[in-house]
């Protein structure tokens, strides 16, 4: 979007010295306007391929970091209360997908 505007601008200014250095208008209009195109199109080009694929990693990472770190708080504050391990087991593997859970024969 930057370059958009910085090439708009060109364009503008560009228009402005028309008049007193006597250039072509539809040549200072054109460079102007294909400036403004072309770095509106690489903009799209990169955050669509580039930025927002990246987007999403990063936010998939956060989530799965959130998960542990909620999983181990809520650990320790079972274990503070003493609570049964089984119970401990059953309420660390909610936060898991089923294929995931922990049974106590694939610990051993």
């Amino acid at each position: 979007m930057i370059g958009t505007l910085i090439g708009l601008v060109v364009m503008l200014y560009g228009m402005a010295q028309i008049s007193s250095a006597g250039l072509d208008p539809m040549q200072v209009l054109g460079e102007g306007m294909g400036a403004a195109i072309i770095t509106t199109f690489y903009g799209v080009i990169l955050a669509n391929l580039i930025f927002n694929p990246m987007a999403v990693k990063f936010e998939t990472r956060i989530q799965k970091q959130n998960i542990l770190q909620m999983m181990l708080i809520e650990g320790i504050l079972l274990l503070q209360a003493r609570k049964h391990p089984l119970i401990i087991r059953e309420k660390l593997n909610s936060y898991l997908r089923p294929r995931d859970w922990k049974n106590p024969e694939e610990i051993k």
